[in-house]
């Protein structure tokens, strides 16, 4: 084969590639949309973003005032008040993990309410990053919840059969 013809036939393959890359990305657009659609019909009103806090006053009347609702704890308080038997916090990362980002990073499938509630209190999970959602299992899960899922949106199915995130129970 000339040199010539191998350019060739790796141009041609670079074409390919780019144009199936295209249609992927298309179709990835095309699947965001759906989840954002999903998600807004089947997210309770009261969990959504953008939600307006308000309080009672004396009155009777309400006002809008300056809050922080939670959602994971918001979630779990309606999990539990719908006596659901299994909550699930999807969020970007494969598995709740000990130490995580670290070199010792440990990427759990399963911790107890026990193993939940005692790295909670050695910090292993900031408010910031995976603390509200351990926070709001172990809740869940305290208060008659059968198991809490933590996992990417994309594995739900694989995770409700225990192949896939980090269960709480």
């Amino acid at each position: 084969m000339e040199k010539d013809e191998i350019i060739g036939q790796l141009q041609a393959v670079i074409a390919q590639l780019e144009r199936e890359n295209e249609l992927l990305l298309a179709r990835i657009r095309q699947l965001e949309v759906q989840l954002a659609r999903y998600e807004n019909a089947h997210t309770p009103p009261n969990l959504r973003r953008g939600g307006i806090p308000v309080a009672e006053t004396n009155g009777g009347a309400l006002t809008g005032v300056d809050a922080v609702i939670d959602k994971d704890l918001a979630s779990s308080l309606l999990a539990v008040e719908i006596k659901a038997d299994v909550l699930m916090f999807l969020t970007t990362v494969e598995r709740v993990a000990l130490n995580y980002n670290t070199p010792q990073q440990l990427d759990l499938e399963r911790l107890s309410l026990a193993e939940a509630q005692q790295y909670l209190r050695e910090g292993q999970f900031p408010p910031g990053s995976m603390g509200p959602k351990i926070e709001a299992a172990v809740e869940f899960v305290e208060n008659g919840g059968e198991r809490a899922v933590v996992c990417r949106p994309d594995v739900v199915v694989e995770a409700l059969a225990g192949r896939a995130g980090t269960v709480i129970d």
